[in-house]
């Protein structure tokens, strides 16, 4: 079994070579001096290879856990692979708040320029997007929503809270429609 400290003390030569580690699992020491991650595996009948990251950032017990959830989708007849482009595809997809409620209100208020529409507009500015504008709208949960009315209605303006919750509401109805978001809070 090899140990961090073999891993440590491994030296570039004049080619690449690699250190096989587990079943799979090899750390690729380049002549660069840098040194990789790689889990080899065979999937449909086709070998494949998937990168882990980079040693030391990812230790010896991270690049096992990750060999053991590669291998875990392997069983499940998932290409890890490709499992690993979709979830980073999925998480570059995410939209924020600030996103979802900025293509809200340009498709509803599309080109109106009443005051109704500007006080709309500064409720989300002002009191959402300061506290969740910059989270993923998957990621926002009851609670969170409920913290930020309740800052709201604690300064006394009971009134602007219910709104701004209301018009939180349709944002996240308008993410539930385009498939941002699974729910309405």
């Amino acid at each position: 079994m090899v140990s961090d400290i073999q891993l440590k003390n491994a030296k570039p030569a004049e080619k690449d070579y690699t250190i096989s580690v587990d079943e799979g699992l090899a750390l690729l020491i380049k002549t660069t001096g840098s040194k990789l991650w790689r889990y080899r595996y065979s999937y449909g009948g086709k070998r494949g290879m998937i990168s882990v990251g980079k040693y030391p950032q990812v230790g010896i017990k991270q690049a096992r856990a990750q060999q053991r959830e590669y291998a875990e989708l392997l069983q499940q007849g998932v290409n890890p692979s490709t499992h690993k482009r979709a979830e980073k595809i999925r998480q570059t997809s995410e939209k924020t708040f600030r996103e979802v409620a900025s293509e809200w209100f340009l498709n509803k208020y599309q080109g109106e320029d009443s005051r109704y529409n500007k006080l709309v507009w500064a409720r989300l500015t002002n009191h959402a997007f300061p506290k969740i504008g910059q989270l993923p709208i998957r990621a926002i949960d009851a609670p969170m929503l409920f913290n930020v009315i309740e800052s709201i209605q604690g300064t006394g303006n009971i009134v602007t809270g219910k709104r701004v919750n209301g018009v939180c509401s349709m944002v996240f109805r308008y993410g539930v429609a385009k498939g941002y978001c699974d729910r309405d809070l």
